[in-house]
């Protein structure tokens, strides 16, 4: 049988990876609360160390490299840089789907969606139809269930073949299909990483919460005025993953 594997950048990376756990190692996963690896490290190192700390190895005939360069002007992706080590080791092949940002459950959502399936997403099911689209705006929590539920079709395919990681830096307010993204207020924060979505997205906010730095509450009260911790809350509910975790800390 043939591997596939698929990684995928965006303000985070994540990867198809290959592995097969038995029946088991399946019921232990799910009894324990998923693991959430963190460095302060970012650098092509410190995405190494992420990487390895999962256990998964995106290896394969074919590694999909998701990511997005956003729209000109913008800089806030990810540069070469820092991710092209990681490419080059698993053999990877850049994949761009032209627009998405965020944590890892929208990536794989409008992330990996064509032009209509954006649309379909966005509209929460009203239209394919991308000159339509922004006269069909669904209710915000409407849209935000069906980005959980565009993305659960995409972890239920790719099943054991895929692991996420995001790089917590340039935190803007602002998705990066804004050709003039606001600057970041606030500080980079790390590199996490997990096999499980939601977890990682709920870390990844919790730690901008607890985040001693001033400049959060710009990022904070964009989150909260779109109500956007409900796609973690639908996703959990619909079984994508957990928003509990542990997090394990590489720096100690």
């Amino acid at each position: 049988m043939k591997k596939i594997c698929m990684i995928s950048f965006v303000l985070h990376f994540a990867a198809a990876g290959s592995g097969c756990a038995s029946g088991n190692d399946k019921k232990a996963a799910e009894a324990a609360p998923a693991k959430v690896y963190m460095t302060r490290d970012i650098s092509p190192a410190g995405m190494k160390a992420v990487y390895e700390a999962l256990g998964r190895k995106a290896e394969g005939k074919k590694v999909a490299v998701k990511l997005s360069t956003g729209e000109p002007g913008g800089n806030n992706f990810l540069q070469p840089a820092l991710i092209g080590d990681l490419v080059k080791s698993v053999k990877g092949t850049i994949v761009e789907c032209n627009t998405a940002y965020g944590g890892a459950i929208k990536n794989i959502s409008i992330g990996i969606a064509s032009s209509a399936g954006k649309a379909w997403i966005h509209s929460a099911g009203k239209t394919e139809d991308t000159e339509k689209l922004w006269s069909s705006l669904p209710a915000q929590d409407d849209f935000l269930e069906s980005m959980a539920e565009a993305a659960k079709a995409i972890a239920a395919h790719c099943g054991e073949r895929i692991l996420y990681i995001s790089v917590m830096n340039n935190l803007s307010v602002d998705c990066d299909c804004d050709a003039h993204p606001e600057p970041p207020r606030m500080g980079d924060i790390g590199i996490l990483a997990s096999l499980d979505p939601v977890a990682l997205d709920q870390a990844c906010v919790d730690l901008v919460y607890a985040s001693p730095d001033e400049g959060k509450v710009h990022l904070i009260e964009r989150m909260e005025s779109r109500h956007g911790i409900h796609t973690l809350e639908h996703a959990e509910a619909i079984g994508i993953g957990s928003r509990q975790y542990e997090l394990v800390d590489l720096d100690k």
